[in-house]
């Protein structure tokens, strides 16, 4: 397989000299029609961890692809998936990251992503609604117990855009962007934490829209359905 030799050179050339935590891979999503770059890289090579906030362009890409990165034994020690949750990535990576102390991209196409029709993005559940929920609650669980205001600037980054998938999911699934109590409290949880951080670190206003009006992008969302529904009746 000439893509399994590609990869080891690259793996060993990569690894020896810096004894990378985490060793990021870019990727080249196809299908049987068509085949695009799929950029996971969030640095350029070598990536030395010095302080917290230098981790910002991961969480701010928020793409936690398990399968796009090699970890390290020393972090990846003790951690596990959460059982039966789908996304669970998102529960998994981030976590990661925060442990590690040099980063190496390697920034080749060099693992082929297969894009079904039958992907968990195209046969979004209504469990999932509930997974991204617990993801956004284990989030702000850990944010809790961090002194390190760093960290939590970083999550609360990652909290922001993990939102959105709320509303991509309810609209799959529901046709319209539903809401329960627990979008509430989590909408509420990271307005208040970023009123709390630093103002130089605070998310653009631009950025909390749906958070900020989730319901009333939820009476749109519902009233536009019913409209669809009325109109093409």
């Amino acid at each position: 397989n000439p893509l399994r030799g590609r990869l080891t050179r690259n793996l060993i050339y990569s690894t020896k000299p810096f004894r990378p935590d985490i060793i990021e891979i870019d990727a080249y999503r196809f299908t049987k029609e068509s085949t695009e770059a799929f950029n996971l890289c969030s640095y350029s090579g070598q990536k030395v961890i010095n302080k917290k906030m230098d981790l910002m362009p991961v969480f701010e890409f928020n793409q936690w692809y398990v399968w796009g990165r090699i970890y390290s034994k020393k972090i990846i020690s003790f951690e596990y998936f959460e059982d039966g949750r789908r996304y669970e990535d998102i529960m998994f990576t981030p976590y990661l990251y925060l442990k590690a102390k040099v980063i190496y991209s390697i920034n080749k196409p060099l693992i082929g992503y297969r894009h079904t029709p039958n992907s968990i993005t195209k046969s979004v559940k209504e469990c999932d609604y509930l997974d991204i929920i617990y993801a956004l609650q284990k989030f702000k669980k850990y944010t809790n117990k961090q002194v390190d205001t760093d960290i939590k600037i970083l999550l609360l980054n990652s909290r922001v855009r993990t939102f959105s998938y709320l509303k991509f999911i309810s609209n799959n699934v529901y046709g319209y962007f539903k809401t329960l109590e627990q979008t509430k409290l989590i909408a509420n949880d990271i307005l208040n934490d970023n009123s709390s951080v630093d103002v130089k670190y605070r998310i653009k206003r631009s950025k909390l829209l749906t958070i900020r009006y989730y319901r009333m992008s939820s009476t749109f969302s519902w009233l536009k359905k019913k409209l669809n529904t009325l109109f093409n009746s």
